[in-house]
Formats: C-alpha cells, sequence, structure tokens
C-alpha cells in the first residue's frame, strides 16, 4: 500500500462586497435596494454599506437596511456601514436602530 500525501491548500480568501447608497433613500427606491440588498444574501464574505453620500432616508429603506443585517446575522455573515453621514445617523438614532449601524453587525 503506498503512502499517499494528503495536499494541504490554504483557504481561499472571502472576498468583501461593497455597495455605495445611493444619497437619496427614499419610500420610492426602498424596493430597488431591497432587491439589490437581497441578491447578496447568495454570495458569500461580509458586505460593506458605505453611506458616506446619504442625504436622506425614509423608515421604509431604514427597514430595508434592518431586515437585511437581520438575514446576514442569521446566515453568520457580517454587514458593516461605511462613513454613514450625520443625516443616516440621525435617522436611524430618531427610529431607534443605531445599534444596526454602530455595532459592527
Amino acid at each position: 500500500m503506498k503512502d499517499e500525501k494528503l495536499k494541504q491548500t490554504a483557504p481561499t480568501p472571502v472576498q468583501e462586497t461593497t455597495v455605495v447608497l445611493e444619497p437619496r433613500l427614499d419610500v420610492l427606491l426602498a424596493g430597488h435596494l431591497k432587491g439589490e440588498l437581497s441578491l447578496l444574501l447568495d454570495q458569500k464574505g461580509p458586505v460593506l454599506l458605505d453611506a458616506s453620500r446619504v442625504t436622506r432616508i425614509s423608515t421604509a429603506a431604514c427597514q430595508v437596511m434592518v431586515a437585511f443585517v437581520l438575514a446576514m446575522r442569521s446566515l453568520g455573515r457580517t454587514v458593516s456601514f461605511v462613513s454613514p453621514s450625520v443625516q443616516f445617523m440621525r435617522t436611524f438614532a430618531a427610529l431607534g436602530l443605531a445599534q444596526f449601524v454602530t455595532e459592527g453587525a
């Protein structure tokens, strides 16, 4: 019987995905945002949401993002918000949802 050496391979690095959020995330764009984020649930790796350009955000858009964060957590994956704008943070704070942005989901 011949000894076979097991080949060890380095783990494949997991790519993070960055999504740059639109400056205006109103109720009309909430459905589009949901569709875009839903596609990311099937990919591997962490997701970064760049909220630096957001100047207006509706409650509906906040709900979409919170649902996305919760869905990612249930899959054992992470979502991080990159440089959230002042208005973005004010809106999440006013809705009592700031922990979803600041806790490094």
